[in-house]
């Protein structure tokens, strides 16, 4: 997953998403306005990370 600043995040070769719209997830797709978008496996890793920093600062 690649940071492309101003909240756009590529995590596919194919699409790159504005992570603020982002409505759901699960291991291998985020869910972007009833959009069912892949997570590439390049990209998983570091999609795995915006997870968990999106999951810390909501608990806080």
């Amino acid at each position: 997953m690649h940071f492309l600043g101003k909240g756009f995040v590529r995590i596919h070769r194919s699409f790159i998403i504005n992570s603020a719209f982002m409505t759901a997830f699960n291991n291998n797709e985020i869910i972007v306005n009833n959009h069912k978008i892949p997570v590439g496996r390049s990209y998983k890793q570091e999609f795995d990370a915006l997870i968990s920093s999106v999951s810390r600062n909501k608990l806080l």
